[in-house]
This record gives structure tokens, sequence and C-alpha cells, in this order.
């Protein structure tokens, strides 16, 4: 096989850090990936902190102390899935 050949099959990477992008992705594009699942992260998390508090509270839906784990476990799943 000839050089050219040889420079033909080779696919061009960018390396980022320890990451290999591929031809057409930039740094740029794998750190916005990163931030939004960061975000992601951060929202379904402190959105399921304060669950606990919101099942115990009479105002809102005044779950039973002994049901608020089968509860939050529940809801919990269904935050996963979602």
């Amino acid at each position: 096989m000839s050089e050219d050949e040889k420079k033909k099959q080779a696919v061009n990477y960018f390396c980022c850090g320890c990451i290999k992008l591929l031809p057409g992705i930039k740094w740029y594009n794998l750190g916005s990936y990163y931030a939004l699942m960061f975000v992601s992260f951060l929202n379904i998390h402190f959105s399921r902190s304060f669950m606990v508090f919101i099942l115990k509270d009479p105002k809102y839906y005044n779950v039973p102390e002994k049901d608020v784990s089968v509860q939050f476990g529940k809801a919990n799943s269904i935050a996963e899935l979602v």
C-alpha cells in the first residue's frame, strides 16, 4: 500500500485531552454536551431533594410519616425513567 492510500484510509482525529474526536466535532461540542449533562443532573437531583418535604407538608400531599419512603421511592423511580 502506498503512502497516499494510507493517508486516505487514516481518520484525522482531533485530540481534546485524552479524548479523540471525529472530524467535524469540535472541542466546544464536547464541552457543551458535558455542560448540558451537568445542568440536567443538578436539575433532577435538586428537584428530588425537596420531594420529601413536599410529601410531608400538610398543605400539599400530607403523606403519613410511615408512607413517605414508599411514595418517595415510587416518585423517584418515575423520575429516573423520565
